[in-house]
């Protein structure tokens, strides 16, 4: 699929992904549908919602796959660093650890870290929430990254090295694991002979050792640990410091102070010219603070006291980026929902507030996100701001057309030269049957009234029934429609309102997860055949 494809919703995704396919033909019967459908849990959604909910306290928004696990919604890198930093109040370790448990080993580890890296962060990130650790996993995740004396930062990285090591001993010592002699004979024989290939590997070494000692007899370090940790000050003191400067210096201190040793303080005015005015410190390229740069800062006393304000999360944690960047179009759905649960009332004022004060912000703006903005803000009290213009032009295809006039029914434009544009557009021959044309065929004959639209889209969605309420997103000249979607499904019925149960179809063709894993498009797709309102199938989210 195309990236194109990918940054669309699931609807026009689907509707992409399958145009143009053989199907089965138009006549293939539909699969047995159940004689009641399984209606949707309210309890289950409303718990989903309040996993779903990001929020800084003031300002608010949704985000899909909040109770997945192969692909998590939220970030392993920022949830642990931003609970050092202190902001963990409403963070729930159960639901923490309902996604983070992959990644304690080394092989099903899915937070784009490295192995080691991974399994330090989440074994960290449940000690400091009070959760349980599987220990035994841990040591079995280790083992598997051990070369010898050494460790591996991943599976598939080939020479082990003195960072990756440093941090599997700090695990196994917290856990209080053994730690293979074949690891205690390299550190010895690294430190005897006083280096490390790298300033980064001397460091590294320095807190295997300050580890390794951790709970024997207090006393004098051996000369040649205060001569490693001599090398790593001499090697820091004239460099400029930036977030590798910050990490070192905090490592060292933080070893240096387990093995007794003295270390001069370092020029606080100098490391404070890579503090922000937020109190972050910003990693080359990112517009916004790195929690584990602004960590180290702060315990440095590179900050001046100051702590940085908690970003938004939720009570599994801080989303990540893809999650963030989806969230206009979870949250124009998820509101949706809420609304038919009784809910929107309780999170209405800090969407309000997210759309006004953070997403309706100048500058460029997708087409997908303006539709998704302008659906959103259809949902919320008058003067909370209108959508902004699309400023990404589209190419004048069928799923370009779409975007645009979901865009245009949500902010209820009837503009001239917007009603002539799809008027020539609809002329315009295509071969083959799409849903995505038949349904900005409808939405532009009904917001601009041409009858000659909404005919074309009525015809158009025939051609792709399968049966009553079930159709194909597309199909060639030559062949019949391609195999039945929800996606489909959802415009088709919207369109052609037909007299049957749809929640019971379409549940028979298990096009859909449980509650809990499924994005919020389709949950409320699902709660809108649920109480039979055809109104409210088309359109939720792109």
């Amino acid at each position: 699929m195309s990236r194109a494809a990918r940054l669309l919703s699931p609807v026009l995704a689907a509707l992409l992904a399958v145009v143009g396919v053989a199907g089965c033909g138009r006549d293939a019967p539909a699969a047995p549908a159940p004689a009641t459908a399984h209606r949707l849990d309210p309890a289950d959604l409303a718990a989903l919602l309040r996993d779903s909910w990001v929020s800084d306290g003031t300002r608010g928004f949704f985000i899909d796959g909040a109770h997945g696990t192969a692909s998590p919604a939220f970030s392993l890198y920022d949830t642990y660093w931003q609970l050092r930093l202190g902001g963990g109040n409403g963070v729930s370790a159960a639901a923490v650890a309902g996604w983070l448990n992959g990644d304690l080993d080394a092989g099903t580890n899915t937070s784009g870290l490295p192995a080691i890296v991974a399994l330090d962060y989440a074994v960290s990130t449940l000690t400091l929430l009070h959760a349980p650790v599987d220990a035994g996993r841990v040591r079995t995740g280790l083992e598997r990254l051990r070369q010898g004396g050494l460790y591996r930062q991943d599976l598939t990285a080939g020479a082990p090295d003195w960072g990756s090591t440093a941090v599997a001993v700090r695990l196994l010592t917290r856990l209080a694991l053994p730690v293979p002699t074949e690891v205690t004979a390299a550190t010895a024989a690294a430190l005897a002979a006083g280096r490390a290939p790298t300033p980064g590997a001397m460091v590294a070494l320095l807190e295997t050792v300050a580890d390794l000692s951790a709970g024997g007899p207090a006393g004098p370090p051996p000369p040649a640990v205060g001569a490693l940790a001599r090398a790593v000050e001499d090697t820091l003191a004239p460099a400029t410091p930036d977030a590798a400067w910050l990490s070192a210096q905090y490592a060292l201190r933080r070893a240096a102070a387990a093995l007794h040793l003295g270390v001069p303080p370092i020029d606080r005015t100098a490391c404070a010219a890579v503090v922000g005015a937020d109190a972050t410190v910003r990693l080359p390229g990112q517009n916004s603070g790195d929690p584990q740069a602004t960590f180290y800062a702060r315990e440095l006393g590179c900050t001046g006291g100051r702590t940085p304000a908690v970003p938004p999360h939720a009570p599994a944690g801080w989303p990540t980026r893809a999650a963030v960047d989806g969230a206009p179009a979870a949250s124009a759905a998820a509101l949706r929902v809420a609304d038919r649960l009784g809910l929107g009332g309780g999170y209405r004022p800090a969407l309000a507030r997210q759309l006004r004060d953070v997403w309706l912000r100048p500058g460029p703006v997708a087409s997908t996100t303006a539709a998704n903005l302008a659906l959103l803000a259809a949902q919320l009290p008058p003067g909370t701001g209108a959508a902004p213009p699309a400023t990404v032009a589209g190419t004048g295809d069928d799923t370009a057309l779409l975007v645009r006039a979901i865009e245009l029914s949500a902010t209820g434009d009837r503009s001239g030269s917007a009603k002539a544009s799809f008027v020539a557009a609809a002329a315009t021959p295509r071969p083959g049957r799409s849903m995505t044309r038949a349904a900005w065929l409808a939405l532009a004959g009904r917001l601009f009234d041409v009858p000659q639209l909404r005919a074309e889209a009525a015809s158009e969605a025939a051609q792709l029934r399968i049966a009553p309420g079930i159709y194909a997103a597309g199909r060639t000249t030559a062949t019949g429609p391609a195999a039945g979607s929800l996606d489909a499904s959802a415009i088709g019925a919207w369109i052609e309102r037909p007299p049957v149960d749809l929640a019971t179809r379409w549940q028979g063709q298990s096009w859909y997860p449980a509650a809990d894993r499924m994005s919020w498009r389709t949950a409320a797709v699902v709660l809108a055949a649920q109480e039979r309102d055809l109104t409210g199938l088309f359109p939720v989210s792109v």
